[in-house]
């Protein structure tokens, strides 16, 4: 038994990675596509902000936030909905933006965004 018990938290731990990849997995079904979308800042002294903006039918799901300096060294923030930060709010428009672009149904695991804060109608909302 004290074998078993070691193997235990193995388990759990494989469990708990596969949950949320199938989440992501079947919301795609029942809600359309899900696209990505991106809005950067400048922030001075050569940095920047980068906010990648999930959606799905229209509504934003999360917002992924990242702020890298010079050196490509970054912080990552993740929010449920849209967030934007009173420093890019305050500076006005966003200096680049790209489209929305759908993400294959096999690559929406690896989005980090949408396993920590999947759509609401698969929350039984």
């Amino acid at each position: 038994m004290r074998k078993l018990m070691g193997f235990a938290p193995i388990v759990l731990v494989w469990l708990a990675g596969a949950v949320p990849g199938a989440m992501a997995q079947d919301y795609v079904k029942g809600g359309g596509d899900i696209t990505i979308r991106t809005e950067r800042y400048a922030r001075p002294p050569y940095s920047s902000a980068t906010y990648y903006i999930y959606e799905q039918g229209g509504a934003i799901v999360c917002t992924k936030l990242a702020v890298c300096n010079k050196y490509d060294e970054c912080t990552t923030r993740y929010d449920s909905g849209f967030f934007k930060d009173a420093l890019d709010a305050d500076a006005g428009d966003s200096s680049s933006t790209t489209p929305p672009v759908v993400i294959p149904r096999a690559k929406i695991a690896k989005h980090v965004c949408l396993t920590k804060y999947p759509p609401r109608s698969q929350q039984g909302d």
